[in-house]
C-alpha cells in the first residue's frame, strides 16, 4: 500500500516578560489516504525563578496516519505499519506536561520533576478470533479503542567535579479501552513499563 503525506508548520518564540518566555506553533498535516486534513497546535512555556527556579509547561495535539498492529498471541517480530484508509481513522492525541526544576547555588546539582497526561483516540488492535491467513482483508481483523498514558518522570544530575552524571526515574502508566476486547475493562499493552530508571556516570 502506498501513500502520501505533507506536513508544514510555523513557530515562533515569544519572550513575554523578562522570566517567561513562550514557544507557540502550528503544525498543518495532509494524509490523503485517509482523508486527514489536520491543524495540530503546540504550546510551551518556561518561568525562570529566584535564578536557580524553572516552571515549565507543554500542550500538543497530534496526529498519526501510521498504525503499528501487533499480534499478542506469539512472541515473534510480527509488527505491521498499517496506513489510515477510508475505513481505517488516523490516530489522535492530546499530551500535556508541566513541572519545575532547580538548581544548586554553585549550578553543581539538577533536580527536575515532571508530570505528565496523553489521551489517544482511534487506536486499533487485532480483535479476538481474527483471521491471519493471506486471503484476510486485514481491516476486517481490526477494532478500535483509545488509550492514555500518565506518570511523571524524576532527574537528578550532577554537572561539575571529576564524577559527574544523572539519575532518571519515571513511574508510568499506559492504558487501553477497548469496548470489544478484554471483555470491554481496560488492560495494559505492552508498552506500558511502570518503572524505568537510568543511571548514566561519567569519571
Amino acid at each position: 500500500i502506498s501513500g502520501f503525506e505533507l506536513s508544514m508548520y510555523f513557530q515562533d518564540e515569544w519572550i513575554i516578560l523578562s522570566d517567561l518566555r513562550t514557544n507557540s506553533g502550528l503544525r498543518l498535516y495532509y494524509f490523503p489516504n485517509g482523508k486527514l486534513l489536520s491543524v495540530e497546535p503546540r504550546l510551551s512555556f518556561t518561568y525562570y525563578m529566584l535564578d536557580r527556579f524553572i516552571l515549565r509547561g507543554a500542550f500538543a495535539v497530534a496526529n498519526q496516519a501510521l498504525h503499528m498492529l501487533s499480534r499478542h498471541d506469539i512472541y515473534l517480530p510480527t509488527d505491521v505499519w498499517y496506513p489510515s484508509t477510508r475505513n481505517i481513522k488516523p490516530s489522535k492525541s492530546i499530551q500535556g506536561s508541566f513541572g519545575f526544576e532547580a538548581t544548586s547555588p554553585e549550578r553543581t546539582y539538577l533536580l527536575s520533576v515532571e508530570a505528565y497526561y496523553k489521551d489517544m483516540k482511534n487506536l486499533y488492535e487485532f480483535r479476538n478470533n481474527s483471521d491471519f491467513s493471506i486471503e484476510a482483508d486485514l481491516e476486517d481483523q481490526l477494532t478500535i479503542g483509545r488509550g492514555e498514558s500518565y506518570g511523571f518522570e524524576l532527574f537528578f544530575n550532577k554537572r561539575i567535579g571529576d564524577v559527574t552524571g544523572w539519575i532518571g526515574y519515571t513511574l508510568g502508566w499506559t492504558k487501553r479501552y477497548f469496548d470489544k476486547l478484554n471483555s470491554g475493562e481496560p488492560f495494559y499493552p505492552r508498552y506500558d513499563r511502570r518503572h524505568d530508571v537510568s543511571i548514566v556516570l561519567s569519571w
